[in-house]
């Protein structure tokens, strides 16, 4: 069922893929998100009772440097792969390029032999043609 909005039809299939995105990428967010917090909270709650900052900074800056180190391990990741993609592609280029010459000469040769053979009765008789001509201005003389 199509339902008009301000954006156009919302079609059946819009619906379901706005539920998967709400379950599937938003609902574990939040979840995330919440417990991280609920995390920190219960940090700060342990540490209040001792009353150590220098503690506390210490849990900060790890709390700032491994979301970071997470990151940068994913993008050398991707670089690493990007890599590899980029070598294989390199090392097939030139044996398709090989072989695609290959076969382009080759369906040059077969079409010229075509054209070649599909020619070849005109020219032999006008072969003849021109023979024969050359032949009757010869008795002619």
């Amino acid at each position: 069922m199509e339902k008009p909005t301000g954006r156009g039809l919302v079609t059946q299939p819009m619906q379901k893929h706005r539920r998967q995105t709400a379950w599937q990428v938003l609902v574990p967010f939040f979840v995330v998100t919440a417990g991280l917090v609920t995390l920190m909270v219960l940090v700060l709650i342990a540490n209040s009772a001792s009353g150590s900052l220098e503690h506390l900074a210490n849990i900060s800056i790890l709390w700032l440097i491994l979301p970071a180190l997470g990151i940068t391990g994913f993008l050398v990741v991707i670089l690493i792969a990007g890599i590899v993609l980029v070598a294989r592609i390199t090392a097939w280029v030139p044996l398709a390029g090989l072989k695609t010459s290959t076969f382009v000469y080759q369906a040059a040769i077969m079409i010229h032999k075509a054209a070649d053979s599909a020619a070849a009765p005109a020219i032999k008789v006008k072969e003849i043609f021109a023979g024969a001509q050359a032949l009757f201005r010869r008795k002619k003389k």
